[in-house]
């Protein structure tokens, strides 16, 4: 991904629990969580948190970038 796309990232793989770690997001006004784990890499697949709407939607890894540009254009 790249800034130009109008995407920017960070990376949280510190010991804190994903609740504390989607409040920090919502309260730094990130619009979108990428979620990764153990069951969505099995599955090749991420789950994409819309963080204003608290909806979420699980999205083929293969796609996630096309995903993550569209998201951005549209908001």
């Amino acid at each position: 991904m790249r800034r130009e796309e109008g995407l920017g990232a960070t990376m949280d793989v510190g010991d804190r629990s994903l609740k504390t770690q989607m409040k920090h997001a919502a309260r730094e006004g990130v619009p979108f969580v990428v979620i990764v784990g153990p069951e969505e890499w099995s599955r090749e697949a991420a789950v994409v948190r819309d963080m204003s709407a608290h909806r979420q939607e699980e999205v083929a890894l293969a796609a996630l970038r096309r995903e993550l540009v569209r998201k951005a254009k549209a908001g």
